[in-house]
């Protein structure tokens, strides 16, 4: 027997989004190329003007209405990549500053995730899940990947993010910051 009353102001239009520095763009709904007659992915076009391209192994999925009406590209665990073939362009390298965005929702634990750079020892940059299902920062080796110890595997649709900025890695969850770190 409660009675709740929400009121809303209008902040205005959203900002546009932000172009200065973007190295690498990817929408669901934008650049998406699939097998003929399927909603396999065969390629993901960067929307960044970088031509940072993505080409798909397995059978990534694109589900047309897959949040909130919006398609989404969904991995099955099992062999399924977007990966960058040739040399990447325009990705901060070493110490630089650099923010990684990205709306995922993980089904499972296992390594899972976006991430740039290669597989060696510090030279890598990304948002996972662990094996543990927490939220991760990757930079490849025990020493460089940081559980978080917030749960990520089976929480539904969520933007995690990580900043890394002057040495410091800032994790987030919706916006909330869930871990910092000194880093390089």
């Amino acid at each position: 027997n409660q009675s709740l009353t929400a009121s809303y102001v209008s902040a205005g239009a959203c900002l546009p989004f932000p172009q200065d520095g973007l190295v690498l763009h990817l929408e669901a709904d934008t650049g998406v190329t699939t097998a003929v007659e399927s909603s396999t992915v065969t390629g993901w076009a960067d929307q960044s003007g970088q031509g940072n391209n993505l080409t798909a192994s397995g059978n990534p999925q694109l589900v047309a209405n897959g949040l909130n009406g919006e398609a989404i590209i969904s991995f099955d665990g099992s062999g399924d990549i977007l990966e960058r073939l040739s040399s990447v362009s325009g990705l901060p390298a070493g110490n630089a500053d650099r923010t990684v965005y990205a709306v995922v929702k993980y089904d499972g634990t296992g390594y899972g995730g976006i991430s740039f750079g290669t597989n060696a020892i510090n030279e890598a940059f990304g948002l996972i899940v662990a094996p543990s299902g927490n939220l991760m920062i990757q930079g490849w080796g025990n020493a460089n990947d940081f559980d978080s110890g917030v749960a990520g595997t089976s929480m539904g649709w969520m933007i995690q993010s990580i900043v890394h900025q002057a040495g410091t890695l800032r994790h987030y969850q919706d916006g909330n910051q869930i871990d910092s770190r000194v880093h390089s």
